[in-house]
C-alpha cells in the first residue's frame, strides 16, 4: 500500500465504521462502572480523565511506535467517555500510523490496541512525563528511566520539549537509599497546563 491516496481513503474508511459502531453493553457497563467508582474516590460528580491508548507494538527493539496513537484530555461525562475510547481505538488505524506500520513491516491485523483512563492532574502545581520499566538501551530491568518536564506530558511524549532524564536504581529505592544513578537536565523550553490547556515558552 504505497499509494498515498489509497492509503488515506482505507484508514479513513476503517476510522468511520468503529466510529460509527457502539461497543458491546458489558464494555459500555464496566467502563462506565469504572469511572463512576474514580468519580467518587476524587468526590466528583463527573470527574476530569486523559483517555490514552497503548498498543501492543510500542516501544519495540527495532520500532517505537510511541505516540502513533490519541491521547485524550480533560474528558468528563460517561457519553463523552465512551465516545474518547472509541476514538482511541480508531487512532490504531491513522494514516500517519498505517504509514509507520507498513514502512516498518509489521501487520496491520496482528497490533492489538488497550485504552487507558487516568484522573487529570493539576499539572501547574508539579511534573509529569514518561516512565520505562527498564533502561530502553540496554533491557536492564532493575532501572526505571523517567523523561519529565513542567506542566501535562504531552509535550515530552510528542517529542516537542528536551525534558528532564533521570536513570532511578529499583533495588537502592526499595532499601531506603538514594535511588537516583543519574541525572541529565532538559531545557524544558515549553509548558502545556490544564484547566487552560496554554502553551507558555
Amino acid at each position: 500500500m504505497h499509494d498515498l491516496k489509497a492509503l488515506q481513503q482505507k484508514g479513513k474508511k476503517v476510522r468511520e465504521l468503529i466510529l460509527h459502531s457502539t461497543l458491546t453493553e458489558s464494555l459500555q457497563r464496566d467502563i462506565i462502572l469504572a469511572y463512576k467508582e474514580l468519580s467518587e474516590l476524587y468526590q466528583d460528580e463527573n470527574t476530569d480523565v486523559a483517555v490514552r491508548s497503548s498498543a501492543t507494538a510500542e516501544d519495540l527493539p527495532g520500532a517505537s511506535f510511541a505516540g502513533q496513537q490519541e491521547t485524550f484530555l480533560n474528558i468528563t461525562g460517561e457519553e463523552n467517555l465512551l465516545e474518547a475510547v472509541k476514538k482511541c481505538i480508531a487512532s490504531l488505524f491513522t494514516d500517519r500510523a498505517i504509514a509507520y506500520r507498513q514502512e516498518m513491516g509489521f501487520s496491520h491485523l496482528k497490533v492489538g490496541l488497550s485504552v487507558g483512563v487516568q484522573k487529570m492532574v493539576r499539572s501547574d502545581l508539579a511534573s509529569s512525563g514518561v516512565m520505562f520499566s527498564c533502561d530502553t538501551e540496554s533491557g536492564f530491568s532493575d532501572v526505571v528511566l523517567i523523561n519529565a518536564s513542567w506542566g501535562l506530558g504531552e509535550n515530552v511524549v510528542l517529542g516537542r520539549v528536551e525534558p528532564d532524564q533521570y536513570y532511578v536504581f529499583e533495588t537502592t529505592l526499595k532499601t531506603g537509599y538514594r535511588p537516583i544513578i543519574e541525572k541529565k537536565m532538559g531545557s524544558k523550553g515549553k509548558s502545556l497546563f490544564w484547566p487552560m490547556m496554554k502553551f507558555y515558552s
